[in-house]
């Protein structure tokens, strides 16, 4: 069993983040995300507050204390996860270069898709759980998303961004 250090929950053996409260039950092994400025991010610009898409939006994740952007148009569902040479199942984004492993992503994790004019997620039964925002998901439940969010998958971060085409 693993103990949370915040709450005293007995978790099973595997699970980095607490079933009962969401906190980290190994924070001490990851590295915190360091705080960067303005200029160095990057974000793309438009409005914000957001969840209705537009035709011709872009989705764009940034993972924390990553040089690059993954961006994408959100036609089809996307499965965020890693891959598992074990698993022939692969995930549609592969965040195994962020050390996904390490910071607890299930290979199949959670789903991104859009609903009407809106951007959704959903955990797909991960171990470590799916948090927007610091509320976490129930399992297979859609989440509709903001321009500026927070995703946190396991204990890996990242916020997504809308970018609106500039008009002609």
């Amino acid at each position: 069993m693993n103990v949370c250090p915040n709450c005293s929950h007995e978790n099973r053996v595997g699970v980095l983040i607490c079933d009962q409260c969401g906190a980290g039950i190994f924070d001490t092994l990851f590295s915190h995300t360091r705080q960067v400025s303005a200029e160095e991010t990057g974000y793309p610009t438009g409005p914000l507050d957001t969840r209705y898409l537009v035709n011709d939006t872009s989705v764009i994740i940034r993972v924390a204390d990553a040089p690059s952007p993954i961006r994408f148009a959100p036609g089809e569902p996307k499965v965020l996860g890693r891959v598992n040479n074990k698993n022939p199942r692969r995930p549609d984004i592969d965040l195994t270069v962020y050390r996904a492993f390490e910071k607890g992503v299930s290979c199949r994790h959670a789903t991104i898709r859009r609903q009407d004019q809106q951007l959704v997620i959903a955990d797909l039964g991960s171990t470590n759980g799916t948090f927007v925002n610091g509320r976490r998901l129930p399992p297979h439940e859609l989440c509709a998303l903001y321009d500026g969010d927070e995703i946190r998958l396991g204990n890996l971060f990242l916020k997504i961004y809308f970018q609106i085409p500039s008009p002609v």
